[in-house]
């Protein structure tokens, strides 16, 4: 059971997960009119930067495990990303994006959330990925996408059984953010 716990980690992790929510935001964009160039430069800024950051840290050993298990080698990670994604919602904004600079501002208000969580508190980022996934998709899709709230069932077994989080942490991290991501979206009007 504990490979299978390990698959499933790695398959909803949220090293891969973070670039495909903002592959979603892209894709959105995408739809509405915007221009592939400015998709692909945001991408690079908001997802492709700070990985290439955090596996720097990850091979210079700063972070010592892939899952940063450590809570205090996370706020190197999630300030440089937060940092990232602000260039990324300030060339929205430059170039008249609104709609993706308000999209990419609930992304970066909930980044913003689980950092300040990080200096007092471990809140279960796989947990917040994965229901920050769902949500968007419900809001921006429709509701046909609910069921991808079951896939927390799974993530939240695997990250518990392999002693990573408690059951506290996880519910927390996915309540925090599907709370934050419904309340971002009708601040800015998206929904």
């Amino acid at each position: 059971m504990k490979s299978l716990a390990h698959l499933i980690s790695r398959i909803f992790d949220p090293m891969v997960e973070i670039p495909i929510l903002l592959g979603l935001a892209v894709w959105f964009a995408y739809l509405n009119g915007f221009a592939w160039k400015f998709l692909l430069v945001l991408m690079l800024i908001d997802a492709v930067i700070p990985f290439l950051f955090f596996l720097h840290l990850y091979r210079t050993r700063e972070v010592h495990d892939w899952d940063i298990s450590r809570r205090w080698e996370r706020i190197p990670v999630y300030g440089f990303t937060l940092l990232a994604h602000l260039g990324g919602i300030g060339l929205a904004i430059l170039t008249g994006r609104t709609e993706v600079a308000q999209i990419l501002s609930v992304f970066w208000l909930l980044g913003i959330l689980f950092f300040g969580l990080t200096f007092f508190w471990k809140v279960s980022v796989h947990a917040g990925v994965n229901a920050a996934m769902a949500t968007f998709l419900v809001l921006m899709v429709g509701v046909q996408f609910s069921w991808v709230y079951g896939l927390l069932i799974p993530v939240g077994w695997a990250r518990i059984s392999l002693g990573h989080h408690t059951f506290t942490q996880f519910s927390v991290g996915a309540l925090l953010a599907s709370l934050s991501m419904w309340l971002g979206f009708r601040l800015f009007g998206l929904v």
